[in-house]
């Protein structure tokens, strides 16, 4: 039987031989072993239990778009494993390894179509003993099965170009307010002028305050008092200036000239009166005298007089040296000492408006005069103004005083809204019928259903005295479903094309009129995620899906589930024969496990020929015939799951060959160890008798030399060639190595040692 052994060695040589062993002679021996046959059985539920057991942890790194491991060994079950890789974006993940874990997956769409009935025997362990239990008859009954994988789609993804732009538009809000001239006002005091042709002088303390009374000037003719403050005032919400007052005491039978209210643009440095002389010169006759009205002699001005001689209202408007004059005369608003006069004067949008009032005699007037009959005056600009008000005597005196005066104007509260517009197109890709949604803060959209070209317009308009956060996401998603005959994988996949923030807080500063300015400072962090290059370009899905990983993985575990019942076996049978003989066969139980499982190959593939050829080995075993090749692979594929590495700290190994193998361990300056435990003492000749003339095998040398295994590159050297330099390290991965599956990475125990060398080439592991 045991020559069947050579099949292993094929596996890594240029040599072809697998022995077909004859039926086993009747037992007979002194030591009867209890059990006379073993009969197991692998169902079709202990293959798919086993396959769903498995715990794999996903590999990190899966953007690389070929075949490559997207499983090692790990703790997390394989099918929450798997669903952790569909459960990927297109950043995280490229389509053919992503294909990989729908294929894998598919191991739960499994359809189990029959099974097939496998022997062997056992084998001599002892040369003096006739032993009984050598022909004991093994049966194991595994299950057949087929996969047919479909193709799915491969995770959603958007692409996204965006702009965005802030228009700002400043409104005004005007609120009124008022400010006391007098009393309770700030003013200067400009004193009393007397006005004699076309100089004047400062005379006298006029101003001055009698009680409640703001006295501007005194009874005497061409004579002017004045008062004047300055303020910034938003003009265009226009500006009303009022007065009560009038006269206690007059040296001539009437009473003149009367009151004055100015609004001058800017800052007055100094003044200039309109005396007779002056009247005379500019407008010519037929204009009735104002008397000695102020006006600034460096800025342009509006004055309006109350005149009670006339009684008349007269307009000056003045650019600083001319002064033109609009008189009304003749009305009927005349006035006596001691009477109160109401006087008001307003500028609005280029409308000078005058209003008195005799309180006593409620004679009133209201008269108006539009700035733009003065084609050369300034349109008027918000800023700085010069308020002034005065009494004025002319050819008649009067002492003119007020007890009450007040400026009402609009304080402008500057708001500055914005409109912020952020657009974007994008083109959605692959899904399951995917979803492109906005999200709008919590309102959420559907730009898209399906593959291709959206559109997206937003638009907000943020006052500029409230804050504003602003949230905007676009991404793709869908829902993948593989509903299959043992579990169902419902996976939510997404991938976010565009995550943008916009916080808008109002910066508040006070203006140079009182109100207050509103400004939006913007914080905006938008951040787009352009999908892969192989979200375009990608190998063809079919090129992934023909590789069928789900039968690979169902084939994996069936093998490892032979090889387990094969180890429970041959443990159970070595304990037993331990227990009849005064020697521990204990140790030997590998050596056992590889016989029966070459004499298993032995029993069942019966035709080995090139003309049958499979896709997959285990399909050799269910047929039982095939190629060499899956002769020789079968044994392998068992052998492998029976090979625990044992490795003993300070044990000695005497390495008599290597075998350069170029694959993954080469570039990774790793090694492959297969450790046997010792062979039976006296299988170490090369001449081993088995019993009767049941089996035959010579040059266990050559064995011995296969089960002492090392992997290292670069060269085939002997006992008396070292490698050099050689490292001072091995690490030693350890697990299934000859049945591949492109998406599962087996080597997950790995074990690192140090090395000595001494001269005859022995090895020593610390």
């Amino acid at each position: 039987m045991f020559l069947g052994l050579m099949i292993l060695l094929a596996a890594f040589s240029s040599i072809n031989y697998f022995y077909q062993s004859p039926n086993p002679p009747t037992a007979s021996g002194n030591i009867q072993y209890g059990l006379s046959s073993y009969n197991i059985t692998i169902s079709p539920h202990d293959v798919l239990t086993y396959a769903e057991a498995q715990n794999f942890t996903p590999l990190s790194d899966l953007t690389k778009d070929n075949f490559i491991p997207i499983l090692k060994y790990g703790n997390t079950n394989i099918i929450t494993a798997i669903k952790k890789i569909l459960s990927l974006n297109a950043s995280l993940i490229a389509p053919v390894p992503y294909w990989e874990a729908e294929d894998l997956a598919q191991f739960l769409n499994a359809s189990f179509v029959g099974y097939k009935i496998l022997h062997s025997y056992t084998i001599p362990l002892s040369p003096n003993e006739n032993e009984s239990w050598t022909q004991n008859y093994l049966s194991f009954n595994i299950t057949k099965f087929n996969i047919t994988v479909y193709n799915n789609s491969y995770a959603p993804s958007t692409n996204i170009s965006y702009s965005l732009s802030i228009i700002n538009k400043t409104i005004v809000f005007l609120k009124g307010t008022s400010y006391n001239i007098w009393p309770g006002g700030s003013f200067s005091e400009e004193g009393f002028y007397n006005v004699y042709g076309n100089s004047y002088s400062i005379t006298s303390s006029y101003p001055f305050v009698s009680g409640n009374e703001l006295v501007f000037v005194p009874a005497q003719t061409s004579s002017s008092g004045l008062i004047y403050f300055s303020k910034n005032l938003y003009i265009t919400g226009g500006v009303s200036v009022a007065l009560i007052g009038g006269a206690t005491e007059s040296n001539t039978p009437t009473v003149a000239d009367g009151f004055y209210i100015g609004i001058a643009y800017g800052h007055v440095s100094s003044w200039a009166f309109n005396t007779p002389s002056v009247q005379k010169t500019v407008y010519g006759s037929g204009y009735p005298y104002s008397g000695s009205v102020a006006f600034p002699a460096n800025t342009y001005a509006i004055v309006v007089q109350y005149d009670p001689l006339g009684p008349n209202i007269n307009f000056f408007i003045s650019d600083g040296s001319v002064k033109y004059e609009i008189s009304y005369v003749g009305l009927n608003v005349h006035y006596s000492l001691g009477q109160l006069i109401y006087f008001n004067v307003t500028l609005d949008n280029g409308i000078v408006t005058a209003y008195v009032s005799n309180l006593n005699t409620g004679q009133s007037v209201k008269l108006s005069v539009s700035l733009t009959s003065f084609y050369w005056y300034p349109n008027l600009q918000s800023g700085l103004y010069t308020i002034y008000l005065g009494g004025a005597t002319g050819t008649a005196d009067a002492n003119w005083y007020i007890d009450y005066s007040s400026m009402y104007y609009y304080v402008p509260y500057f708001i500055q809204n914005s409109t912020v517009f952020l657009q974007g197109n994008g083109y959605t890709y692959n899904g399951t019928v995917p979803l492109t949604w906005l999200q709008n803060n919590s309102l959420y959209y559907i730009l898209r259903k399906g593959d291709g070209p959206y559109s997206f317009s937003l638009k907000y308009i943020m006052l500029g005295n409230q804050s504003y956060s602003e949230f905007v996401k676009v991404f793709a998603n869908d829902t993948l479903e593989m509903l299959m005959r043992y579990y169902n994988i419902i996976i939510n996949r997404n991938y976010t094309g565009l995550v943008g923030w916009i916080n808008a807080t109002p910066i508040v500063i006070q203006n140079q009129y009182g109100g207050l300015n509103y400004t939006l400072k913007f914080k905006i962090g938008i951040t787009k995620y352009p999908v892969p290059e192989y979200v375009v370009n990608h190998p063809p899905a079919p090129s992934v899906f023909r590789n069928n990983y789900a039968f690979e993985y169902l084939e994996w575990s069936e093998y490892r589930l032979l090889a387990q019942n094969i180890y429970n076996f041959t443990i159970q049978f070595t304990e037993n024969v331990t227990q009849h003989l005064n020697y521990n066969y204990t140790k030997f139980w590998r050596a056992e496990a590889y016989a029966i499982t070459v004499e298993l190959l032995s029993q069942n593939i019966h035709d080995v020929s090139t003309k049958y050829q499979h896709q997959y080995p285990v399909q050799a075993l269910w047929d039982g015939n095939g190629t060499q090749y899956e002769a020789n692979i079968n044994l392998a594929l068992i052998l492998e799951n029976l090979m625990p590495v044992n490795v003993t700290i300070g044990q000695h190994y005497n390495v008599t060959n290597f075998y350069p193998v170029s694959g993954y361990w080469i570039s990774n300056w790793s090694y492959d160890y297969i450790n046997v435990q010792n062979l039976p003492q006296y299988w170490l000749n090369n001449t081993v008798f088995l019993q009767s003339n049941y089996t035959y095998l010579s040059d266990i040398g050559s064995t011995y030399r296969y089960f002492t295994y090392w992997q290292i590159p670069n060269g085939t050297y002997n006992n008396v060639t070292l490698y050099n330099p050689l490292p001072f390290s091995i690490i030693f991965h350890y697990g299934t190595y000859y049945l591949t599956i492109t998406p599962i990475e087996f080597y997950n125990i790995t074990f690192t040692l140090k090395l000595v060398y001494n001269d005859s080439a022995e090895y020593k592991i610390y």
